[in-house]
């Protein structure tokens, strides 16, 4: 396999399991919902949660995490997995801190948003350092 499309496999694999948290999440709610909200129609906000956060995380990694996982050299300091997953954590939120307040700068600031986002970037960052061996590596690693 081409080392380019390696990595961005790589990124890819990262990303997705970050978006999973949002997942998680929806199981969560799914299996214990809010009492003032109604029980029968969870299935649709986890469908509209899901479309909306897979263009929010899929627009991100295009923009943001590509290229910053194809141009940090390896040998970075960055790649290690305490400074990786903070970073990722940080941007997750900061990014998702900007949109609200670009979006409703007027609304009141509720912090489960930006908790989510910096799971979904730390988990992201997290699975990139480690698996970054693995992705990084030349392709003739494959065959052995």
């Amino acid at each position: 396999m081409n080392p380019l499309r390696r990595r961005v496999n790589g990124s890819l694999v990262s990303v997705t399991a970050g978006w999973s948290v949002i997942w998680l999440w929806l199981a969560y709610r799914a299996l214990h919902p809010h009492p003032m909200s109604g029980s029968h129609e969870w299935w649709a906000l986890a469908l509209i949660v899901l479309i909306v956060s897979s263009v929010f995380v899929f627009g991100t990694w295009a923009v943001i995490f590509l290229p910053v996982y194809l141009f940090i050299p390896r040998r970075s300091f960055l790649w290690r997995w305490p400074v990786c997953t903070l970073c990722g954590a940080a941007a997750g939120a900061a990014i998702m801190f900007a949109f609200a307040r670009l979006t409703s700068p007027q609304a009141r600031i509720s912090w489960d948003y930006e908790i989510l986002a910096a799971l979904v970037g730390g988990v992201s960052c997290f699975v990139a350092s480690l698996s970054a061996r693995y992705f990084h590596s030349p392709a003739n690693l494959e065959s052995s």
